[in-house]
């Protein structure tokens, strides 16, 4: 199908296409009419001998984690931005699908919705065409595909379509984008395979390797968390994780600066993209920037010290989108909205992926 049949076709089939943000550590969908409808975990749990019985997926799946009967396996079908398994993606998806409509509409039953999927930046064509069969496969008719900073750009409500440059960063739990955007293109951008859960990986290796504590992904996403709290009077940490020695739980009390200079070193990555890709910004884009500000978006936005990292580094005030966790997701529906209106047959950075 051409990418003119596909807009003349949408164009009266609005109430069923929807927008994706389809993250590595939570997905969102979005519905003309009902923004955003669905933000759930990008995870499934099985069981089985072959782990080939799903049990839960979403936020259920996170929560029956740890808290069941011995046999339960929690699965992320993505990793860094890209399909780590295939059937569970194609599984979760149909599922996500489902109850994205039911919200929407009161009902479950969808007939191929439209899809405008967003994805990272550095993906490549073959990662990009696995993701889109993984979305059709699980009940979608059409597939769009849009680059996911350009639609953090768009949901962060910056001038995406004015001869003035707009700096965004958008921090996921696999990836992390940041590019400048001007006249509705991307002037200059760059990605890397490294986000919330290298953070969180970093705060477990710091405990076990200072205090002989093992703790898990999700102990490790509270501790992080927990870094972002504007409470002046906290000094410490409380962290709960199992002795080695004896296989014992145990709690300790640690200082909130050594977390804090544990994630030191991922925090100096992202301030080193940002500066990548503002050497290779032209100058007066860099003035705008300069004058504009630098706007950071995704689950990582709120990360400790990373504003203020970026902007001690550059000099230029950094700030956080005013809805960072949903930006992509209602920027996704707001280029779908403006197709659906003829403003643009393609909205910047979006393309039709074949079959």
């Amino acid at each position: 199908m051409g990418i003119f049949s596909f807009i003349s076709e949408f164009s009266g089939f609005s109430n069923n296409a929807v927008a994706i943000d389809l993250g590595t550590v939570n997905t969102l969908i979005a519905i003309h009419g009902a923004g955003v409808v669905l933000r759930e975990a990008t995870a499934v749990a099985v069981a089985g001998e072959n782990q080939d019985i799903v049990l839960a997926v979403g936020n259920e799946a996170v929560e029956m984690s740890g808290r069941t009967p011995t046999g339960l396996v929690l699965r992320y079908p993505f990793r860094e931005g890209v399909i780590a398994d295939y059937r569970l993606a194609e599984y979760m998806i149909h599922d996500f699908f489902k109850r994205a409509i039911h919200t929407a509409h009161g009902h479950s039953f969808y007939t191929s919705p439209r899809v405008l999927l967003c994805v990272p930046d550095c993906v490549t064509d073959v990662e990009r065409r696995a993701v889109c069969e993984a979305v059709r496969r699980a009940g979608a008719r059409d597939v769009l595909v849009a680059e996911e900073i350009m639609a953090a750009c768009v949901g962060s409500g910056l001038p995406y379509d004015e001869p003035t440059g707009s700096m965004v960063v958008d921090i996921g739990g696999g990836t992390v984008d940041t590019a400048v955007i001007a006249l509705g293109g991307i002037v200059v951008s760059k990605s890397m395979r490294s986000g919330g859960n290298n953070i969180d990986r970093a705060i477990i290796g710091f405990v076990r390797r200072k205090y002989n504590i093992i703790i898990g992904n999700r102990s490790a996403e509270q501790i992080k968390c927990s870094l972002s709290d504007d409470d002046k009077k906290q000094k410490n940490i409380e962290v709960c994780g199992l002795n080695p020695e004896n296989g014992l739980p145990k709690k300790i009390s640690v200082p909130k600066t050594e977390i804090e200079e544990s994630i030191r070193p991922s925090i100096d990555e992202i301030v080193t993209l940002v500066h990548d890709v503002l050497s290779k910004t032209p100058p007066e884009l860099a003035g705008d920037i300069i004058k504009n500000g630098i706007t950071l978006c995704g689950g990582g936005a709120y990360l400790y010290g990373l504003a203020t990292a970026i902007t001690i580094s550059t000099g230029i005030e950094t700030v956080i989108s005013p809805k960072p966790f949903e930006c992509v997701a209602l920027g996704a529906l707001e280029m779908l909205n403006n197709m659906r209106h003829g403003k643009t047959a393609t909205m910047p950075g979006m393309v039709e992926q074949e079959a």
